[in-house]
């Protein structure tokens, strides 16, 4: 059974019901290394997901963001995009807008092929929010063991930590980049939708480099003393 639903924006979500997990390997298959749709999974359930332009100009920026702010405070980072991230037994599986190891960027060195069964999960996952909810991935984050989610709308992103109890609490500071704020991070994301990205990417290496990195350090140094 299957529906399907088109937005203003073009994004197209379709529902398949009573899916095995070989249906969706075999999906998988069929789609091949094209990026769309992004396809999740969810206890027989199975969404593929086409999406807009608005929706991919922002999952691009968040992706130039964390990359930037990497480089600048000489953080370890492998940012891995939209990889299928699954596990059978959990009969989970989904295929984020954004995903980066940060503090398990190491444990995948040699890597070739991602298996959650036995590399750990990304540190940190992008969705971004255009016509549809993120319930159905924030409960496969959940069950894969994902430390870090931002869901993002047009008007605000909000960061999601895993507690010890395994659920989701909303944090106004980042636990991958503890000085930054969600708030601060939106006012990054939250540009004109045609500003050209080397003027934008620019802009954020300065701010970089002259305001966000000596703060780190200055927080850095307080905390060791």
């Amino acid at each position: 059974m299957a529906s399907a639903t088109k937005h203003k924006a073009r994004d197209t979500r379709i529902d398949l019901l009573d899916v095995s997990w070989s249906g969706f390997k075999r999906m998988l298959k069929v789609r091949g290394e094209r990026r769309s749709p992004r396809i999740w999974y969810l206890d027989g359930s199975l969404t593929l997901v086409s999406p807009s332009m608005p929706h991919e100009l922002f999952a691009e920026r968040f992706g130039t963001f964390v990359q930037e702010v990497t480089l600048g405070l000489d953080r370890p980072c492998i940012p891995l995009g939209s990889v299928t991230l699954a596990r059978s037994g959990m009969g989970a599986a989904v295929e984020p807008d954004k995903s980066f190891y940060l503090d398990h960027a190491e444990d995948l060195r040699g890597t070739t092929e991602l298996d959650l069964e036995v590399n750990p999960p990304p540190d940190l996952i992008i969705e971004v929010v255009v016509t549809h909810g993120a319930k159905q991935a924030m409960t496969i984050y959940r069950r894969l063991g994902v430390p870090e989610v931002w869901v993002c709308t047009r008007k605000r992103l909000r960061i999601f930590l895993r507690g010890a109890d395994g659920r989701y609490e909303e944090s106004e500071t980042s636990g991958a980049f503890p000085s930054l704020k969600a708030s601060e991070i939106f006012s990054w994301i939250d540009q004109p939708p045609l500003m050209l990205m080397n003027d934008w990417q620019s802009r954020l290496r300065a701010w970089v480099r002259d305001e966000l990195a000596p703060r780190v350090r200055g927080e850095e140094r307080r905390d060791g003393e």
